[in-house]
């Protein structure tokens, strides 16, 4: 029974790893005076697998059209440091889901497999009259 429990308990925590990998990441917050930030081309967020991939996709068809638009050396170079503070911040989150992503399938295997094999050892073990 307990192989059966830790099995399912080392299942659920995979399914986690793998859900925490491929859902998108949430808008990121950047303050009362800006929008949220979208890791992802246009409204929509890539997932942690694509962000660890390709870290320069945050809003590349966003940053490129409004760049276009600039006359001045000082506002490309403010769009440029924009740009790239927003791929800072998106890397930053895939970073944190990528680490959760990897405790989580630690801890799968731990429940998985190390801890019916340390139970099962256990119970074999003979005891001392």
């Amino acid at each position: 029974m307990t192989r059966l429990i830790c099995s399912a308990i080392g299942a659920l925590a995979l399914l986690g790893a793998v859900l925490v990998m491929l859902l998108p990441l949430p808008p990121q917050d950047l303050g009362v005076l800006e929008g949220p930030l979208y890791c992802g081309p246009g409204a929509s967020s890539n997932n942690t697998l694509q962000m660890m991939v390709d870290p320069d996709a945050v809003n590349r068809d966003d940053s490129a059209a409004s760049s276009a638009g600039r006359s001045t050396p000082e506002e490309r170079q403010a769009e440029a440091r924009r740009a790239q503070r927003n791929v800072q911040i998106c890397q930053g989150a895939a970073k944190s889901r990528f680490v959760w992503a990897v405790a989580l399938l630690i801890a799968a295997v731990a429940v998985g497999l190390a801890v019916p094999s340390i139970a099962g050892a256990a119970r074999r073990r003979p005891r001392a009259r």
